[in-house]
Parts: structure tokens; C-alpha cells; sequence
């Protein structure tokens, strides 16, 4: 069954590949636009720019990852392509995308690099072609590659959609901690709040992902992937569908879900990754 602590334990892994070479990139924030490369023609599908430079190739199931042939990244390159692959894998297998599409993923050296080349500040796909740049999360952009192809197509349920998609972006963000804040702050806002899509759509909407990541993980924890994606490719609605796919209504669902937050917290989860891993001096 899908556990929130393999999330948490892939995101942290991605962190850690992320900022190792993290201090060797910065320099490119004073880069200018000669050191970023000349601009090519601009591709009429996907808005991105030829590069001067030639990109390198890794082959993998279900992917082929191009990288700039950069020093920093060349070094990652082979481990970088495993990783997201994994993360490409974690993510359909989890929202039910079967077979995995064939995808291309485009690394540049670091976000100055791509936003050159492509006139966007955060990672995108055109049709499966995903343009990144090193050193940014990328699991938001594979999610919603992901709910774009179902076979059943996105779901009516907007709370699910956002908070799938934060729940999957691998940032290293505990989103049950910080729900769990506005649970002992007293701001909670209530699941049945969140749940319909007039009163989800009128929410602060940073809060609201918040709560709705940390809410989907929740039901993912509780009751598997499986249910969730019942639940998300339902056309009767939220709350009827919950009666009759887990048996329970809002009411409890609020309950269990307020029961979950505060044992699944940084430190509680620091805590069980110590027990697993036998006691840490």
C-alpha cells in the first residue's frame, strides 16, 4: 500500500541531490546573456528556443532524459535521470496512468539557463516534451502530465486536483505540519468547506493548497491510491461519492483527518524515520 513516509523519504533524497551541487550553481545568477548562449529558432509547438550547445543523452524505460553538457550536471546526469524516473513511475502508478507515456525531459544547468531558453520561470511540459532547470522541484509539472493523460480525464473535484499535485511535487514541504499549525492557531478550514468547489474556489489560495495536499495525503494514507482515484474520477460530487466508495461522510472525515495532522508533523516524522532506522545517537 502507498505510504506517506516513501513520499516524504523520495522527496528527501531529491532534496539532498538538489543542494549538493546547489553552491556550484550559484554563480549563474550573475551570468550574462552572451554566458547563457545564443538563441536559435524558436520552436512553433513548444515556444522554446534552439540552443547553441549540443545536448547530451541518457536512454531510459519510459524516458529519455537530454542534459546540457555541463560540467555540474554531467557528473549527476546518470543519477538526476534515475531519480525522476522513479518520481515519473511513483507518480502514475499512483494516480492510476497505465502504461507509463513515453516522455522527453530536457535538463538545463539551472533555472537562468532555462528561463533564457524558454521564457518560463518554473518547470512545463508541451504534449510530452518536459523542459526543467536544475536545482527547481519538477514533480508538480510531472503530476499534472500525469492527470492531463487519465484515460478518464481530470477530475470535477478541485480540491483533489490541487491537492494531488502539491501532494506529488516532491518539494521536501510537510504539508501536514503546516496544516496542523493552523489546526492549533484555530484557522483550519473545514472539509466540507473544502470539499465543494464554489466555497473551495473563494479560499486563500496558498492556505488552501496547503490544506488540500495535506487532506489528499491523508485519504491516500487511510484508504490507498486506489480509493482516492475513485473518489476523483466521481461525477456525483464530493460528499456523495465519499458515502459510497470509503462509507463515511464529511463529518468523520474531518475528524480522522484532524486526528492524523499532529502525528504526522516534522518531528513525528523525524521520529518514526529514527525508529525504522534503528536509534540515532
Amino acid at each position: 500500500m502507498y505510504r506517506l513516509t516513501a513520499i516524504i523519504a523520495l522527496s528527501t533524497l531529491i532534496c539532498l541531490l538538489i543542494f549538493s551541487v546547489i553552491l556550484d550553481l550559484c554563480s549563474s545568477d550573475s551570468k550574462s546573456e552572451e554566458e547563457l548562449g545564443k538563441l536559435g529558432a524558436i520552436d512553433s509547438q513548444t515556444g522554446v528556443a534552439e540552443p547553441e550547445f549540443t545536448w547530451q543523452k541518457l536512454e531510459g524505460p519510459t524516458m529519455t532524459f537530454y542534459y546540457q553538457p555541463d560540467d555540474s550536471l554531467a557528473v549527476k546526469a546518470v543519477k538526476l535521470r534515475d531519480m525522476i524516473l522513479e518520481v515519473y513511475t511513483y507518480i502514475g502508478y499512483s494516480l492510476g496512468l497505465e502504461p507509463l507515456i513515453q516522455i522527453e525531459f530536457y535538463c538545463y544547468r539551472d533555472m537562468k539557463t532555462m528561463t533564457h531558453h524558454t521564457s518560463r520561470d518554473a518547470p512545463f511540459f508541451v504534449d510530452n516534451k518536459f523542459y526543467y532547470g536544475y536545482g527547481f522541484s519538477y514533480g508538480r509539472a510531472i503530476a499534472l502530465y500525469v492527470m492531463a493523460n487519465l484515460p478518464e480525464g481530470e477530475t470535477e473535484i478541485h480540491f483533489l486536483r490541487e491537492g494531488l499535485t502539491a501532494l506529488f511535487d516532491f518539494s521536501g514541504r510537510n504539508y501536514h505540519h503546516t496544516s496542523n499549525n493552523f489546526l492549533v492557531e484555530g484557522r483550519l478550514t473545514p472539509v466540507i468547506n473544502l470539499a465543494g468547489n464554489a466555497s473551495y474556489d473563494k479560499l486563500n489560495r496558498s492556505k488552501r493548497l496547503v490544506e488540500a495536499a495535506s487532506l489528499c495525503g491523508y485519504l491516500t494514507y487511510q484508504y490507498g491510491p486506489e480509493k482516492v482515484m475513485q473518489l476523483y474520477h466521481s461525477k456525483d460530487g464530493f460528499r456523495e461519492a465519499l458515502r459510497e466508495i470509503i462509507g463515511i461522510d464529511i463529518t468523520q472525515l474531518e475528524q480522522g483527518w484532524r486526528a492524523f495532522m499532529p502525528e504526522h508533523t516534522v518531528e513525528k516524522e523525524k521520529e518514526r524515520q529514527q525508529q525504522e532506522g534503528g536509534n540515532v545517537s
